[in-house]
């Protein structure tokens, strides 16, 4: 289930609200083996046909997922992009069935985190969507969907539930209405992003106890914060494993906004990071907020 309360707060940490649904389940995605073309043997009509030879006993095939090795000691985030497609479609790219995306970055505790792809044009689109509510003071949310292709994430739409919204808190209603689109498009949820309207750019306390059940099911899935009166004015962020993911599964802090005893709770995830901008990347706008 995706974790319905988003929000911004002084703070920089907050209230435990682990969730307690799934999302969508991962689509598998396996390459069709080609099929083989038939031999016709040509004989003289003179000469005799000899007799079909017995069939070979078929061998299996088994495949196993290119799972990359991550060194000894890895840093938890590399300098260099990984190199990316001109241009992706939302069906399959014909560039990609035969390409796999190596790591881009690496979790604190030396785990490999698999690339995510970014419309640079997204964020701009969740702020023209959120205008009215920032106007009011009021915060906007969205979740992040997309596809897994060649070991990458690419986020193809973003999808506006069905929300009741205050200064400090953006809580989803209708979930249903949000799980049955996902399925449908055959979607994953890969993060979420909200707007601060007039307090800056950072993961409040509440916000890391939001965060924490999307990144439990997929750890590459990533929180968007838009500021816009502040700068910077957004940002892309994660929960660190170690410490974070721990710290906030196990706080038990009551308080609607309180404050954790560990530092370095969540970090950047662009710019170095596993998250990157694919220009020209095209993606939809959905809202399914009544009208």
């Amino acid at each position: 289930m995706v974790p319905h309360q988003t929000v911004g707060d002084h703070q920089r940490s907050s209230e435990y609200n682990s969730p307690t649904d799934e999302p969508p389940s991962l689509p598998a995605y396996f390459p069709v083996l080609p099929k083989k073309e038939p031999i016709s043997a040509a004989f003289p009509s003179s000469a005799p046909i000899p007799p079909p030879k017995p069939p070979k006993p078929l061998q299996q095939h088994t495949m196993s997922a290119i799972t990359p090795i991550p060194p000894p000691i890895p840093d938890k985030r590399l300098n260099s992009a990984p190199p990316v497609p001109s241009k992706l479609p939302e069906s399959a790219h014909p560039d990609l069935e035969e390409f796999t995306f190596k790591p881009s970055a690496y979790l604190e505790n030396g785990a490999p985190l698999r690339t995510v792809f970014l419309p640079p044009n997204l964020r701009h689109s969740f702020l023209s969507t959120a205008s009215k509510n920032t106007a009011l003071n009021l915060e906007t949310c969205g979740i992040l969907c997309g596809i897994l292709k060649s070991n990458a994430f690419f986020i193809s739409r973003l999808v506006i539930p069905e929300q009741i919204s205050t200064s400090d808190t953006c809580e989803t209603v209708n979930e249903q209405a949000l799980f049955e689109y996902c399925d449908k498009e055959d979607l994953m949820v890969l993060g979420w992003i909200h707007t601060h309207p007039t307090q800056t750019c950072f993961m409040s306390s509440r916000d890391l106890h939001t965060h924490v059940g999307y990144q439990v099911m997929i750890p590459e899935s990533v929180a968007i914060v838009c500021a816009p009166s502040k700068q910077p004015d957004w940002g892309i962020f994660r929960l660190t494993d170690p410490p974070g993911m721990k710290t906030v599964l196990n706080c038990r802090r009551p308080g609607l906004f309180h404050l954790h005893d560990v530092d370095d709770i969540y970090t950047g995830a662009l710019k170095p990071g596993h998250v990157f901008e694919l220009p020209q990347m095209p993606f939809d706008v959905v809202d399914l907020r009544p009208k």
